[in-house]
């Protein structure tokens, strides 16, 4: 639970930081949503109405992470230069999130993977 200004304690920090690095290494536990859309459309949305009607179209809305590109997490950068309490996590792709652990942790949930919690 963060803190009183919406912060994240150093043990919760800590805590998130370990179990990334656990769930890194069990292959498809972590996965980073892309802003791609699965759909097809242009990856800062739909460019036109044809697009538009193929977004509206596809399985699951824009508010729906499947509605995007999902990719494996594989790596932890820890100690960012500019920002040392965060951490960035990247897919094979290339493609990363970054945050304090413990809300990147919550974000690499909501794409599937493995849920402990």
């Amino acid at each position: 639970m963060p803190d009183q200004d919406g912060q994240e304690t150093p043990k919760e920090s800590s805590q998130a930081l370990q179990e990334i690095k656990a769930l890194l290494e069990v292959k498809g536990s972590l996965r980073i949503i892309t802003a791609e859309h699965a759909c097809g459309s242009s990856p800062r949305g739909p460019a036109d109405d044809k697009e538009q009607k193929t977004c509206d179209g596809y399985g699951y809305p824009t508010t729906h992470p499947q509605h995007f590109v999902i990719h494996e997490a594989v790596r932890l950068q820890e100690k960012l230069p500019a920002t040392p309490l965060q951490i960035r996590i990247y897919s094979e792709e290339g493609d990363y999130t970054q945050g304090r652990p413990a809300a990147v942790l919550r974000r690499l949930r909501i794409a599937g993977g493995t849920s402990h919690g």
